[in-house]
């Protein structure tokens, strides 16, 4: 073929040159080409591929190259790598055409069952941490429901036990409320039986009583004795002599306890002579300036 393929290559640039005539001179520009050429430089150079579609072109070059040009040699040792780069690169930009299909190595369907479990995995995992969640957060609530069914407790038990006070205090309150029924009743009837007594006095002083004190007095006054006191000076009489009495009767019974207070003393010492001896007590009796003041 007469395709001119150019591709990259890292190390060797590729130029074109094109050479005049047999018969023409060398041109000085065409020699300082080729002393560029001899020497290796590193410079980026351009691919150029044509289809197989595409027409030959064909550059013209020279029948006859005159010897003073030095730069054909360094053309054919640079096309030689080129062509083989191009065959090389051809064979390895197409692997599937010369090396057949793809084969996979390994057991791929044991690494996607393994992938998929693992997935499935997680999956689970994310379901069992919410559920988890729910729970740690239904556990705290139920805490705090508890917690605050104990301190109702608690208060109940507190208003159990005010009920029952509450219970003995109405009991106490009912009971207070029948005597004061009964004290009022009482106190009516003593009240009712008061007026009745004042009045039956009323009408005894008022009536028989002052028509038999005029007899009395005026029977008195004939045999020359004084007259009867009076009814209200006989009540108040009555009434000295009842409180007199009383307050005797009473001093009496005051000493008669005192009496036999100091007589059981006595028995009391005597017995505890007969158990043995009793130390005398020092200093001045009891009761002894007790009746000295009485005394004086």
């Amino acid at each position: 073929m007469s395709q001119h393929i150019q591709h990259h290559h890292p190390q060797q640039p590729q130029y074109v040159h094109y050479a005049g005539p047999s018969n023409a001179a060398p041109h000085p520009y065409l020699q300082n080409v080729a002393m560029i050429q001899a020497q290796p430089q590193h410079m980026p150079h351009i691919l150029h591929y044509q289809p197989q579609g595409v027409p030959q072109q064909h550059q013209h070059q020279p029948q006859h190259i005159p010897a003073q040009v030095a730069a054909p040699a360094p053309m054919q040792q640079i096309s030689q790598p080129q062509t083989s780069a191009q065959a090389s690169g051809s064979a390895s930009g197409v692997p599937g055409a010369a090396n057949g299909p793809v084969v996979a190595q390994g057991d791929w369907t044991k690494d996607l069952v393994q992938l998929a479990k693992q997935a499935e995995l997680k999956k689970h995992a994310l379901t069992l941490q919410l559920h988890t969640a729910h729970i740690l957060s239904a556990h705290a609530s139920l805490e705090q429901k508890s917690k605050a069914i104990q301190d109702l407790k608690e208060q109940k038990n507190k208003y159990v036990s005010l009920d029952s006070e509450r219970q003995r205090l109405l009991k106490c309150l009912q009971e207070i409320n029948s005597d004061r029924d009964q004290a009022d009743l009482a106190q009516g009837t003593l009240e009712q039986e008061c007026l009745d007594l004042q009045s039956k006095i009323t009408q005894l002083s008022d009536g028989e009583y002052a028509i038999a004190k005029n007899d009395v007095d005026r029977l008195r006054q004939e045999l020359g004795q004084p007259s009867l006191p009076s009814l209200q000076q006989t009540l108040e009489d009555r009434t000295t002599q009842y409180l007199t009495e009383r307050r005797i009767n009473g001093n009496e019974n005051g000493g008669e306890s005192v009496a036999g207070s100091k007589r059981s003393a006595p028995s009391d010492s005597a017995s505890q002579h007969d158990g043995g001896p009793v130390k005398r007590p020092r200093g001045r009796p009891k009761g002894s300036k007790n009746k000295k003041v009485t005394s004086t």
